[in-house]
């Protein structure tokens, strides 16, 4: 017999068999029951209820598989679009840093325009300003000379010879050398103020106050006047008086060295001035009193005058002194000559 085949096909077989035709099937009857029987009891819910869970558990698991897969999807999705978010961040940042670096390039290229004018202006300046230097070193040259000269004119129309040949010789070489520096460049005499000197000299020396020697006929300026033996003040008392007063006139109204004519006058009025074989003698300023025209008087007051009048001196009982408000510095100026007599008080 056939394992596999149903109940209904078995009978089927069975009848062929026989000859006899199949039965048809019977209709189920029912019998009601009497008011008497009890009622059957009602079929469990519970297969129905675990057939129902089970036909509805089904599908479920593959919903919860493409649910996860779906959120796996969506948390990907998400992720990428985060990446691509902070990206497009960075690519926005590097944008931008481009664009600032080309902004920083175009400042710095207007920076260098206006440093490479600003280098040029400086260099027009400096050179303004070298030149500017140059021009005022070379006035003040010419004014010192201007000066000095207007000096020994004003002794020589005065009749002071005397001090005009020790004007002119004691400060020749500082007005009158043959060049002088005035960086970068290298200035010369006025070639006017050089025929004055020259013929001041040769007019003093006519007169027997001075020596003149000339070098080479190329030479820019004659050699520097010496004194004859009667007229050097390192040998005559009244010539080293008034040396002292003519360096004093200089360095205050010509060089404009107030402090270095305060010093003169107030370190040689103690001064002995004698001449070789004396045993002592007066001081420059009773000498420039005895001996001196009253032009040189008059300038050796003004100068006194002045002086006080500046805060550099101070007078007492024909004493000179420092003024106590004036600050003094070390330096100790030295005459150009060498006065015969004793040793200054200082």
């Amino acid at each position: 017999m056939d394992e596999n085949k149903s109940p209904q096909d078995i009978l089927n077989e069975i009848f062929e068999k026989s000859g006899e035709p199949t039965p048809p099937p019977q209709r189920p009857t029912f019998e009601y029951p009497s008011e008497d029987d009890p009622l059957p009891a009602p079929p469990p819910d519970e297969p129905t209820e675990k057939h129902g869970a089970e036909e509805g558990a089904r599908p479920f698991p593959w919903l919860g598989v493409m649910l996860g897969a779906a959120l796996l999807v969506m948390g990907v999705c998400l992720l990428q679009l985060v990446r691509m978010n902070h990206r497009l961040d960075e690519l926005q940042q590097a944008v931008e840093a481009v664009q600032s670096v080309d902004s920083l390039r175009e400042e710095n290229g207007r920076l260098q325009v206006k440093l490479d004018q600003t280098e040029r202006n400086a260099e027009h300046l400096r050179q303004t300003l070298d030149d500017t230097r140059t021009g005022l070193a070379a006035q003040t040259a010419q004014k010192k000379r201007l000066d000095y000269l207007w000096y020994v004119g004003q002794f020589i129309d005065h009749g002071d010879y005397p001090m005009a040949a020790l004007a002119a010789t004691l400060s020749a070489r500082e007005y009158f050398s043959d060049s002088f520096m005035v960086d970068p460049q290298t200035l010369y005499p006025n070639l006017e103020q050089i025929a004055q000197y020259r013929a001041y000299c040769r007019g003093l020396a006519d007169k027997g106050y001075l020596e003149m020697t000339y070098g080479a006929v190329y030479e820019s300026t004659p050699t520097v006047p010496t004194f004859p033996e009667q007229w050097d003040p390192e040998q005559n008392p009244d010539m080293a008086a008034l040396g002292i007063l003519w360096c004093a006139l200089d360095e205050n109204y010509v060089e404009g060295a107030s402090e270095a004519a305060a010093q003169y006058l107030i370190n040689y009025q103690w001064y002995p001035l004698y001449s070789s074989g004396e045993s002592g003698g007066d001081c420059y300023p009773q000498r420039i009193l005895d001996t001196a025209s009253d032009y040189t008087i008059h300038l050796y007051e003004q100068l006194i005058q002045d002086l006080t009048r500046g805060g550099w001196l101070a007078e007492t009982d024909g004493i000179l002194y420092y003024s106590e408000d004036q600050f003094l510095s070390d330096i100790l100026y030295s005459l150009p000559f060498h006065p015969p007599g004793g040793i200054p008080v200082t």
